[in-house]
Order: C-alpha cells, then sequence, then structure tokens
C-alpha cells in the first residue's frame, strides 16, 4: 500500500545529487542583529557525507559538491536538505499525517513503519486506539516532547534528503528510551 501527502505540491524541484563534502573556506560571519561581534572569523573546515545556513557568510562562501552555495537556486538547495531540530514542529491532525508531511511523492507504508521503529516511536503508536490515525491535537501537544521528538526523527530520513541536519535531537528524550 502506497501513502500518499494530502497536498500534493504543483511544481517539483530537481534534487540535488548525493555528495561527497560540504567545504567551509575561510568564513566570516556575524548575525545580522549583533554586526559588531564577528562570530567566526576565518573557519575552514569539510563535512563528509555522513558526519555529523541559516545566514550567508559575512566574508568567503560555503561549497556544496564543489559549487558555491551562494549560485544554486534556494529551491533545489533547500530541497535537499533535511533538519530534526530541537523545537519539533507538529501541526493538528494525525499522526501519519505529520509524518508525510513535505512529501512530494507517495511512499510505502512498510517504509513508513520502519523510520519509526528506528526511532522508537512504532510501538508507542501502535498502543495508541487508533494507531498512525490518532489525532494530535494542536502542535501535537497530547503528546509528550520525547514522543514528538520521536515523530520528527521518523519523518526527517522519509524525504530521503541529501544532508540531513540535527540540532540536539536526543534533548527531550527521557533516559529510558
Amino acid at each position: 500500500m502506497s501513502l500518499f501527502p494530502r497536498v500534493i505540491p504543483g511544481m517539483n524541484f530537481p534534487s540535488l545529487a548525493s555528495t561527497p563534502a560540504i567545504s567551509f573556506d575561510k568564513i566570516h560571519f556575524r548575525y545580522p542583529t549583533r554586526p559588531d561581534i564577528e562570530v567566526l572569523k576565518g573557519i575552514s573546515f569539510d563535512v563528509k557525507k555522513g558526519e555529523k545556513r541559516f545566514y550567508n557568510p559575512t566574508s568567503s562562501n560555503i561549497n556544496l559538491h564543489g559549487t558555491d552555495i551562494s549560485l544554486l537556486d534556494i529551491g533545489t538547495y533547500r530541497a535537499g536538505l533535511g533538519l530534526v531540530s530541537q523545537e519539533t514542529h507538529l501541526y493538528q491532525g494525525t499522526i501519519k499525517e505529520n509524518l508525510l508531511l513535505g512529501l512530494k511523492r507517495g511512499i510505502d507504508e512498510n517504509d513508513l513503519i520502519e523510520n519509526c521503529k528506528e526511532a522508537s516511536i512504532h510501538d508507542f503508536i501502535n498502543s495508541l486506539p487508533e494507531g498512525y490515525d490518532t489525532n494530535i491535537g494542536p502542535r501535537g501537544l497530547s503528546l509528550s516532547g520525547g514522543q514528538r521528538q520521536r515523530i520528527a526523527l521518523a519523518r526527517a530520513p522519509l524525504r530521503h534528503p541529501n544532508i540531513l541536519l540535527l540540532d540536539e535531537t536526543t534533548s527531550a528524550l527521557d533516559p529510558e528510551s
């Protein structure tokens, strides 16, 4: 059985090809709200695929597979990114709808379940009377912070992002899980 997101966007952006590295080359950065304080000063490093921007650098550039990211179409660039942040964003609707959020294609139900198992949330979801079709209320507030975090961890890889950014993704998880 294939599952599809409720809203299917009309315009498709091409995905970035899988990339071996992100290169930071002599990056300088200041927050727009604090331009007097330089928080990064000439930092250079590479991030290889599988290793652990919001703002553009003040000077120099960030390279993705050898290409300055400022030259990339922003929609294409962002379509290749996945993010699980410390603050989880869930919406009024069912667990399944929240897991499928942002997908531009259908997904096999077994893949959805496998991702939930890997995020250690599948057993909890199955324990609910309506399982994956359980309504989680506004912003997912009927769930604990750890449960919301695990749903976000299960959701992110479903898009198959070229780059997956994880920002303190275990901050809301309880010690025993």
